[in-house]
């Protein structure tokens, strides 16, 4: 039996992951932004645009509930990563929507997409109780409202950015604006942009979605999925021990390997032979915890659920600071090419996973068990490479 205390909690956190900032509902939650990333190489540019455009095509049936715009980031590809395939948690005790059918004299069909949609309300409560039906004219202003993409450009070409645009008429494209940021915030490949974007569109939207250019979404109802998740960890854990940062995809090693190893050797860590800068930065109070394979494992920051909470944003601050400082988010001589021993745990890898390697370590430290912040609907993605 639930308790009262325990349902309050868990109705809590619902309501704050559906908690509108600034803009109105979209995906059924709160003013989600999604962040998608296309690479902005010769090689991959228009494959990432195709599959872009297949991505959207497959949230068509989300778009039809959307009042309000999420995001689109082209940025370089992420670290090659691994997704998972296990099955969702169980679904929690919360109301669900329930679709209701319309008869056929209540549709208005789409000029725009030809899709058919209900213009007559249906009362929930019993399905024969059908409202008058609404003028069919409406349909191109609802349609206007709709959600959209906001694409920011990471020194896209001009053509690039016309070809996106005839593929998804619904996009807004803004530019990265790096003004006020050290230089080297412009070297890409030190992945300091992701940090900064998600801070920027954080102040607008209060859920983020992010996905690498080479993660594809399988299936159109991540938001409502995420949420039944999240639920089902209130539920079990309580709200201050549920983390309001979710990644989908385990790595297949633990954070020691690709914590690379720098120039500076803290005396506390001496004993376990760590020469890690980042530690510097961010001191942990577990070393064997960082190699433990059940408890310390880094998950991918290519596919990551961001909600604004006091934790995300105290997150964020520590993850910003990094990307801002030379030496924390880019160790010298750092690379993100790994060289793994046949021990993913124990062993340098003698690389840096960058963002990634920082994001893990800031989570890792605070729940102290990556499984708090790993999200069993990795079967909903896929990588393209």
């Amino acid at each position: 039996m639930i308790s009262k205390s325990t349902l309050n909690r868990f109705y809590w956190y619902c309501a704050k992951l559906s908690q509108p900032s600034i803009v109105l509902l979209i995906f059924t939650i709160s003013c989600v932004a999604f962040i998608f990333s296309i690479n902005t190489s010769e090689n991959r540019y228009f494959e990432s645009t195709d599959e872009l455009s297949s991505l959207v095509e497959s949230q068509k049936v989300s778009f039809e509930k959307v009042n309000s715009p999420s995001v689109v980031a082209p940025i370089e590809t992420s670290k090659n990563l691994k997704t998972t395939s296990k099955s969702a948690s169980p679904k929690p005790p919360i109301p669900q929507e329930t679709k209701l059918k319309s008869p056929t004299n209540c549709v208005c069909k789409s000029e725009k997409s030809g899709k058919p949609h209900s213009f007559c309300y249906v009362d929930p409560q019993n399905q024969t109780s059908i409202g008058k039906k609404f003028d069919c004219s409406h349909l191109n202003i609802l349609e206007s409202l709709a959600g959209k993409y906001i694409l920011y450009s990471l020194a896209l070409y001009s053509y690039q950015i016309k070809r996106i645009q005839s593929k998804l008429k619904n996009l807004e494209i803004r530019t990265f604006n790096t003004t006020g940021y050290p230089s080297y915030v412009t070297h890409w490949k030190e992945y300091r942009f992701k940090s900064l974007i998600i801070a920027e569109v954080m102040k607008e939207y209060s859920n983020i979605w992010w996905l690498d250019a080479n993660i594809r979404v399988e299936k159109g109802n991540l938001t409502e999925l995420l949420r039944e998740e999240m639920g089902d960890f209130v539920e079990k854990r309580g709200v201050e021990n549920t983390s309001s940062v979710f990644s989908f995809v385990y790595t297949g090693h633990s954070n020691f390997p690709v914590l690379f190893p720098g120039t500076i050797n803290p005396k506390k860590y001496k004993r376990f032979n760590v020469f890690s800068d980042l530690l510097t930065y961010f001191p942990t109070n577990s070393i064997p915890l960082l190699k433990n394979v059940k408890h310390g494992s880094q998950l991918g920051a290519n596919a990551v659920f961001f909600a604004k909470t006091k934790f995300t944003m105290e997150v964020l601050k520590w993850w910003v600071l990094c990307s801002l400082d030379k030496t924390c988010m880019n160790p010298p001589g750092a690379q993100v090419s790994c060289h793994f021993d046949t021990d993913r745990n124990n062993k340098f890898a003698h690389c840096f996973r960058f963002d990634q390697s920082v994001l893990n370590l800031l989570l890792l430290n605070r729940f102290q068990d990556n499984n708090k912040y790993f999200s069993k609907l990795g079967y909903l993605f896929s990588r393209t490479s």
